[in-house]
């Protein structure tokens, strides 16, 4: 009995492996491409895990369907479904660097008046005032040698 279990049981996880297609996706230096689309015909329907594996149904795939690879700042390869990918159950999309993207900065006039009056609620409330006087001294260093110093006294009105 244990053993019709144990066979059962084998055909069973051999027949649900055997369901998917095996997407590898591998920068030119054969490190996994984690998070890559997949597409099929130019449909995207998957996305690599972080290791670089995608895994397709086998039925949403068809003799000479084109399964594709993307990935940001490479370009985009693709395979074609043969019967040698089908009875492997497993194909290997190698993506090279196409677009070398240089730093950009986006730098903007920003009038902070608006903003403060777009995002600031103005509230009624009582006004007073207090003072708190305040005795202070400074060390400004720079390399662990002293540049400047001082000290003073700072009066303080909260209102």
């Amino acid at each position: 009995m244990k053993f019709l279990i144990a066979l059962t049981l084998a055909i069973t996880t051999t027949a649900l492996h055997a369901q998917n297609l095996t997407v590898s996706v591998k920068f030119d230096n054969n490190d996994p491409v984690g998070y890559a689309y997949i597409s099929i015909n130019n449909k995207i329907i998957a996305a690599t895990d972080s290791v670089g594996v995608a895994l397709i149904p086998i039925d949403k795939i068809n003799l000479q369907d084109t399964i594709a690879a993307y990935f940001v700042g490479y370009g985009r390869e693709s395979v074609l479904i043969t019967d040698e990918v089908k009875r492997e159950m497993a194909c290997d999309i190698i993506l090279t660097r196409t677009y070398d993207m240089d730093e950009i900065v986006v730098v903007g006039p920003v009038d902070t008046e608006a903003l403060y009056k777009k995002y600031t609620v103005s509230l009624p409330f009582y006004h007073y005032a207090t003072t708190n006087d305040l005795a202070y001294k400074y060390v400004i260093k720079k390399n662990n040698s002293s540049v400047d110093s001082g000290e003073g006294n700072l009066s303080l009105v909260y209102i």
